[in-house]
């Protein structure tokens, strides 16, 4: 259904008008060239206001088209870059996020029996990964579900949310619907994960190993926000003891919008 009041930036005329009558954005026929906006300096970019990182690695081509990923924000305003969606992760990392990898992959998802399409999840944002990986990259969507939903049709599954373009993915309710569920599982275990090891002079007491300035450095290091900057703070034989504390980030981080399914 056309839709006159939407509005959409950093892409062409011709683009505009065709998600203007269709009502919506179809992932699946987005293309580089429908997009003029280019982000050189994704360090600066709000990622808690994104509304989906598309991968569009399997268009790249360094002489033609160098760009791997389209993003679209919340506010409608949609530009591309030359990172994938793969380093996009890691650029949240070096913002002081969860490692993706070392982290949440390798190490929390396992836990739950998670071993492929893991969300990232942080205090600000949970990214689901929606489409097969292409390229070595999935497309992702920054999930809210207090404020998102995703109507499932003949044609695809649609993901709204007011004030943003409709988008509409070649995926799925199986797909969506299971990504979604353990996206709420990998979140309720680090939850409750970090409220169960809070730090405790017993557990300190525990851990002489550390030396005598234990106490002061783990006091400390719980302050961190985040898991990986206590475990990079100490030796690798008590990983695990940090890595512990270092999950009193999920106290700290807000995940009151839990996934539901």
């Amino acid at each position: 259904m056309p839709n006159e009041h939407l509005l959409l930036s950093g892409v062409t005329d011709a683009y505009y008008r065709h998600v203007r009558d269709t009502g919506y954005l179809a992932i699946d026929g987005l293309q580089a060239s429908d997009v003029v906006a280019v982000e050189t300096n994704p360090t600066t970019v709000d990622w808690a206001g994104c509304f989906a990182l598309v991968n569009i690695s399997d268009q790249w081509d360094a002489a033609v088209q160098p760009y791997r990923t389209i993003v679209i924000m919340q506010d409608n305003r949609v530009f591309k870059l030359k990172n994938s969606p793969a380093s996009i992760l890691r650029i949240l990392h070096q913002q002081g996020r969860p490692h993706y990898d070392a982290m949440l992959r390798q190490v929390m998802a396992p836990v739950l029996g998670i071993h492929r399409n893991v969300a990232y999840v942080a205090s600000d944002l949970c990214l689901l990964p929606v489409d097969q990986e292409a390229a070595s990259n999935h497309s992702w969507v920054n999930w809210q579900p207090a404020e998102m939903n995703w109507d499932y049709r003949p044609d695809g599954t649609m993901l709204t949310r007011l004030g943003s373009v409709p988008l509409l993915w070649s995926v799925s309710e199986r797909r969506i619907k299971r990504r979604v569920l353990n996206c709420r599982r990998l979140v309720s275990y680090l939850q409750g994960y970090g409220r169960a090891l809070l730090p405790s002079r017993d557990v300190l007491g525990k851990s002489a190993v550390l030396g005598p300035d234990a106490e002061s450095r783990v006091r400390k290091a719980v302050q961190l926000r985040w898991a990986r900057r206590v475990v990079s703070l100490v030796d690798r034989v008590v990983d695990v003891v940090f890595l512990r504390l270092g999950l009193r980030e999920i106290e700290v981080g807000d995940y009151s919008r839990m996934p539901e399914v």
